[in-house]
């Protein structure tokens, strides 16, 4: 049996503060991203990051930003992202919840909140904003979770939308 999931919520009403002030106290380095200027850390080019930290990660990682300059004007700036988050609701049930975003402008496009989303659902979600906006994506951009790096989303996006994983880090 597997241990028990503990999950850690952070309370809005604590100072942050603190908290990198007993990392210091410590020893332990934080994450020379934030030294650089990054506010959050979760992958290089998150889909949720804001216009400062995307633009903080491309001077801290300029291959990899000038690779997707360069397809976005390749494309005409048709690049899309897809990100999961994942929370529960306070009787402790899982949800996960996905948002759809238009790199260029940052508009979140549409998403999803349920108990359960599958490939299926997400590409359900990804052709009913094809009908509505009158145009695929060119690229889209995500993480290898498994309701992206699944055979239906390959089976999906073959041939009409070119899908871009993320590198972790």
């Amino acid at each position: 049996m597997p241990p028990p999931r503990r999950r850690l919520v952070p309370d809005p009403r604590l100072d942050p503060r603190p908290v990198w002030e007993r990392i210091a106290t410590a020893g332990t380095r934080s994450h020379e991203a934030y030294a650089a200027g990054m506010s959050r850390l979760s992958c290089r080019f998150c889909v949720l990051s804001s216009r400062a930290d995307l633009v903080c990660s491309a001077r801290l990682n300029p291959d990899p930003a000038d690779r997707y300059t360069e397809i976005e004007r390749r494309i005409g700036h048709r690049f899309r992202a897809v990100d999961f988050q994942f929370d529960s609701t306070t009787d402790g049930r899982p949800i996960k919840i996905v948002s759809i975003i238009d790199e260029h402008t940052r508009e979140c496009l549409g998403g999803m909140v349920e108990r359960s989303i599958t490939g299926e659902d997400l590409i359900a979600e990804l052709d009913r904003l094809a009908a509505q906006r009158g145009t695929y994506p060119a690229v889209l951009r995500c993480d290898n979770g498994p309701e992206l790096a699944c055979s239906a989303m390959a089976e999906w996006a073959a041939g009409q939308v070119g899908l871009h994983f993320i590198p972790p880090g």
